[in-house]
């Protein structure tokens, strides 16, 4: 898929999508804004918010985990 097609795709079929943003070892490698939202508008994200920091606990307790496991 490329961006226009990502862009076409997310235009028509969801309209709660403001802005999107990729990096990948430290640099932006891609970025698309929809529905008249600007790359520095500020936007409610208290769902993403709740996801990442979910993401990142059960990293930490798996990372805890195995590193238990290896010292036993």
């Amino acid at each position: 898929m490329n961006k226009e097609e990502l862009h076409s795709i997310i235009s028509n079929n969801q309209s709660n999508i403001c802005q999107i943003v990729a990096y990948k070892d430290s640099e932006k490698i891609y970025s698309d804004e929809w529905n008249g939202y600007k790359v520095d508008d500020c936007t409610h994200v208290m769902s993403a918010t709740k996801s990442v920091f979910s993401l990142l606990i059960g990293i930490a307790f798996a990372y805890q985990e195995s590193s238990l496991q290896m010292q036993g």
